[in-house]
């Protein structure tokens, strides 16, 4: 009988187990099913759509987040993109290539190494977009909201949808305030 002294994963060696406290995948897809992990997590490849990760550390993906929910009390580092309603949820920072329709929300920054396309960004710190190619950087269509700055080289783009950004607005706050107001109106009809 081994006992741990940490949590993590356990690894076979010669002579023993070894525990790694960061769980390694080569992909996330209905093989691998959905992963929730005491730890951080890393991906050699991607995640498959409608597929779950869920770390207590960080969450490291070499390739594509495709329609996935991602949930970390830390940092997500996404070496592709963030595509097909994708769901990505960071107390710390999220990083990512592009992203295309989803939804990041994160605790302090969203960095965006490309262009960001009708997705739903909320951070409450800043979010950068565009900032590794300026060239083709663009956040077009959707909503950025973040507490102290949005960036981008391109805003907007006249054959799309509207862009909305909000600067100086805290996403957990502002959903906190309508839950109270709710709750003075449930009680004065009372």
């Amino acid at each position: 009988l081994l006992w741990a002294a940490v949590k993590g994963q356990p690894v076979s060696v010669p002579r023993g187990v070894l525990v790694e406290q960061v769980a390694s995948f080569k992909n996330v897809d209905m093989t691998s099913g959905n992963v929730d992990f005491d730890g951080s997590v890393t991906i050699e490849g991607d995640v498959m759509t409608g597929m779950k990760v869920r770390a207590t550390g960080d969450i490291m993906v070499a390739g594509m987040v495709d329609g996935a929910d991602l949930w970390a009390k830390g940092n997500i580092q996404i070496g592709g993109g963030v595509i097909a309603q994708a769901k990505v949820h960071a107390g710390g920072s999220v990083s990512a290539r592009f992203v295309e329709n989803s939804q990041i929300f994160s605790g302090t920054a969203i960095a965006i190494d490309d262009m960001a396309l009708q997705s739903d960004l909320q951070a409450l710190n800043q979010i950068v977009v565009g900032h590794k190619s300026p060239q083709r950087g663009r956040l077009v269509g959707g909503s950025a909201r973040a507490m102290m700055l949005v960036r981008t080289p391109t805003l907007g783009a006249a054959s799309s949808s509207v862009t909305t950004v909000q600067v100086g607005v805290n996403p957990e706050l502002e959903a906190r305030y309508k839950e109270l107001l709710a709750l003075m109106d449930k009680q004065t009809a009372d």
